[in-house]
């Protein structure tokens, strides 16, 4: 301990030191004693001092000197913060809207798959004047041109697209099999006026061996124009829109999908 005998103070400062007697005289208030009587405290700590009525006293004089408490004396008990942190990942939100079946796209389609064919039954006899052939070549033949036509038109409906709510998905399918499926069948019956037996009488004078080509081209004019008539009428089903529909649907959004 520090012996105040040895040293020679002022008489003021003797009698403001006997009131610490047996004290530990703080080195920066010009004492001998060199043991520092604060210390830096850690940054983020909080420090409190234990201390008597004269020790509280050297603590404000220092705590005013050195600023705001950053020493503390030595041996005196540090009381520090403990740092927090805490991390959580949330789930996404999201809102899902369905716009009511707007932008759904459908298609179906007909195929006609026309079939045909002929028969020409006649008489032939002998002729003359024939520039292509001999005179044993040469004759004339009348008949008829019998052309048999067929279809067999399928109809292609879609299925419902992927991504709709229940709701949507009824009205959808609802859509497909009754106002797709009809128009579909208007195309059946454009393409099935195709079907029929049409007879073409003919008169053939010239080389036997022609007359073949020649009902088999009486039979394809036919055709032609049967075949051309009917898809004009399918064509014009569809002409200036008339296959394109808006498919609706009175359907609520669903709920939000909170990713729970």
């Amino acid at each position: 301990m520090f012996n105040k005998q040895t040293r020679n103070y002022p008489a003021s400062h003797v009698n403001n030191f006997s009131r610490r007697e047996n004290k530990v005289e703080p080195s920066f208030f010009g004492g001998a004693h060199h043991v520092p009587f604060f210390k830096p405290a850690r940054a983020f700590g909080v420090v409190k001092a234990k201390c008597e009525d004269g020790e509280n006293e050297v603590w404000q004089m220092g705590k005013k000197a050195y600023g705001k408490g950053v020493l503390q004396p030595v041996g005196q008990e540090e009381i520090f913060s403990t740092p927090t942190y805490s991390e959580k990942q949330l789930p996404e939100q999201n809102t899902r809207h369905f716009a009511n079946c707007e932008g759904v796209t459908v298609e179906g389609w007909t195929d006609a798959n026309y079939g045909n064919s002929y028969s020409s039954p006649g008489s032939s006899t002998p002729a003359s004047d024939c520039d292509e052939c001999s005179a044993d070549d040469c004759v004339t033949n009348t008949g008829t041109v019998i052309s048999v036509f067929t279809t067999n038109p399928q109809v292609t409906l879609p299925p419902v697209p992927s991504g709709l709510n229940e709701c949507e998905y009824r009205a959808v399918q609802n859509f497909i099999n009754t106002t797709l499926r009809a128009h579909e069948m208007q195309h059946v019956a454009a393409f099935n006026t195709y079907r029929g037996t049409v007879r073409t009488p003919y008169t053939y004078h010239g080389c036997a061996s022609g007359l073949d080509a020649y009902t088999q081209q009486i039979h394809t004019d036919v055709e032609s124009a049967r075949k051309a008539k009917s898809d004009a009428k399918s064509a014009a089903l569809d002409a200036n829109g008339a296959n394109i529909f808006n498919v609706s649907c009175d359907c609520p959004d669903p709920e939000p999908d909170n990713g729970e």
